[in-house]
């Protein structure tokens, strides 16, 4: 599905007898060039200024680790917390990609699933055009004595809720269900979704879902760290969590877009850059090294050469 210049360059890397063609009879007109950078800044810059750059149209950064992406988006401190927590360690640390930026939200986990509904209700009450009705959550049978004063009220009070971190906008969410009207503790009982709505119950909703704990228990040696990490997940600002809640809606906000290599497949755009980053991976006998692969290239001529790069010729074919 893409252009004849492109998946020339892509038959090249594979360097096999199976080669891949356009199903487009029209496909003439895309452009690859190598760019050898440390800063993926400059590259952006310089790529505005070619006569192949598509004017209107939106860059998108193709990058190795979602923790870059969450570091390119603003979201390093959502990241962080929950790549820190107990419930993401070990081998339970290959979930977190899915579990916290997967864009499908039936994909989230349990901690993240929470966060999404709450940004789902922050930024519906937020905005003046949200119809009213699209704030009632749940089973609109669960709503009583609905017209348009009830309505217009109801609105009003949920606009009441403001908080500049998660912590203060949890607390006015709790403050609110207290006082309110029956069709608000609703409201917020469908959005939370939780057995009571209090600031200590949500509490220990984090420390059940993140550190896997109880708030009774008493692990002296790690107590602190878990409250510690929590204390971390409540003082993120709104902003931060608006952009993450806007990454797994796919709001394309800015005019650089940043994506990871598996988190594209399926999707076409027209101006893309590629960040490799050369000796990616964990351990030495990993390491991935592209530059030495594509200096090299000419000369690679034997089965054997061929396949000491064969990492970086696979990592180079899945970009």
């Amino acid at each position: 599905r893409s252009y004849k210049e492109i998946i020339d360059v892509a038959n090249r890397i594979r360097l096999d007898d199976l080669h891949q063609i356009s199903i487009y009879k029209d496909c003439i007109g895309g452009s690859v060039e190598f760019c050898d950078m440390a800063s993926v800044e400059t590259v952006i810059e310089r790529y505005r200024n070619e006569k192949n750059y598509i004017i209107g149209e939106k860059v998108h950064c193709f990058v190795l680790k979602n923790e870059e992406v969450a570091k390119r988006l603003g979201i390093s401190n959502l990241y962080n917390v929950f790549k820190n927590s107990r419930a993401y360690s070990n081998v339970r640390f290959q979930q977190l990609n899915t579990e916290l930026l997967s864009t499908d939200k039936e994909k989230l986990g349990e901690a993240a699933s929470f966060l999404y509904r709450v940004l789902e209700f922050y930024t519906d009450v937020r905005w003046e055009g949200t119809p009213v009705e699209k704030i009632l959550y749940g089973d609109i049978k669960d709503y009583h004595d609905l017209n348009i004063a009830e309505l217009k009220n109801i609105k009003k009070c949920l606009q009441g809720i403001e908080g500049d971190t998660l912590e203060l906008f949890l607390m006015k969410m709790c403050e609110c269900y207290k006082k309110g009207s029956n069709n608000i503790r609703t409201i917020i009982k469908a959005v939370l979704d939780l057995e009571e709505i209090t600031d200590n119950y949500i509490t220990g909703y984090f420390m059940q879902t993140l550190e896997q704990k109880n708030m009774q228990e008493n692990e002296e040696e790690d107590e602190n760290e878990s409250v510690g990490r929590i204390r971390q997940l409540y003082s993120i600002r709104m902003e931060e969590l608006e952009k993450w809640h806007d990454y797994i809606k796919r709001k394309e906000n800015t005019d650089i877009i940043y994506h990871t290599f598996h988190g594209t497949k399926g999707l076409e755009f027209e101006n893309v850059i590629i960040v490799l980053e050369d000796g990616f991976g964990t351990k030495r006998e990993d390491k991935v090294f592209i530059k030495i692969f594509l200096e090299n290239y000419s000369e690679l001529s034997s089965e054997k050469q061929i396949m000491e790069h064969e990492k970086a010729r696979n990592l180079l074919y899945v970009a």
